[in-house]
């Protein structure tokens, strides 16, 4: 479960191929939550637009 704080990397995605995201570590500004549009739970990502996946998130240990 990832909170808010929590430092993440995209993978497996089309967004995380992306130059501008490969391998850069996102903040999660909010905690895990499940919304009705989707069915994996989404955290929302300091600097990105909308919510994201947990799904292709890898938290980090820095």
């Amino acid at each position: 479960m990832l909170v808010k704080g929590d430092q993440v990397v995209m993978h497996t995605c089309i967004e995380a191929k992306n130059p501008s995201n490969y391998g850069k570590l996102w903040t999660c500004y909010t905690d895990e939550t499940k919304v009705n549009w989707t069915n994996p739970n989404v955290v929302w990502l300091e600097g990105y637009a909308g919510a994201f996946s947990v799904e292709y998130l890898q938290k980090v240990n820095v």
